[in-house]
């Protein structure tokens, strides 16, 4: 089950690049920004009508403890709140995404790094898989503190996606091949 979920999420993210790649603009951080604001506010409305329409059963009980109640409105409201936040000040988010975008990169390029060398051993990834974690790295640095104009951003962004999902295909493949291996030298018990 483990490698299925790792290949959807490769998968998932890979398809996340090839989307930024294709969608990179001037103005893609505002729509996203729009887009994310929107994402919060409309479920969180709905969750505060819900909330106000149906706190008790048909016996005049909570259906809900109150500690769910309390969390339940506390979220709602904040996803209200934030969702129109990001509405009304998206410029100020504008500015946030790209810093969001490198510190991605770089955390995947730590994760990365972190499989190619320590995750599975004993197993000796070849040395120029360690040119996925850097690129990442690099990319992620040069997004963070020389900020790019933002179409570059993105697309630097999605080339980056399609690069680590292809990197852990290929570190899977890797993996199984070895397991294989591991398998066959193993004599039947």
């Amino acid at each position: 089950m483990k490698g299925k979920k790792s290949f959807l999420t490769n998968l998932l993210i890979m398809v996340a690049g090839v989307v930024l790649i294709i969608l990179h603009s001037p103005k893609f951080f505002e729509g996203m920004t729009i887009v994310c604001g929107l994402i919060f506010l409309v479920p969180s409305i709905i969750n505060v009508v819900m909330y106000i329409g149906n706190g008790k059963d048909e016996n005049g009980e909570r259906k809900q403890s109150l500690t769910s109640t309390v969390i339940g409105w506390i979220t709602s409201i904040g996803g209200v709140l934030l969702g129109l936040s990001m509405l009304i000040w998206a410029e100020w988010y504008k500015e946030i995404l790209p810093i969001l975008f490198a510190v991605v990169l770089i955390l995947g390029a730590l994760m990365q790094l972190h499989t190619l060398l320590i995750g599975y051993r004993p197993l000796k990834f070849p040395a120029w898989f360690l040119a996925f974690p850097a690129v990442l790295a690099i990319v992620g640095c040069i997004i963070m503190f020389v900020k790019p104009e933002e179409s570059t951003t993105v697309l630097l962004t999605g080339i980056c996606f399609v690069l680590f999902s292809v990197a852990c295909f290929m570190e899977a493949w890797v993996v199984r091949a070895f397991k294989k291996a591991q398998a066959l030298r193993q004599p039947d018990e």
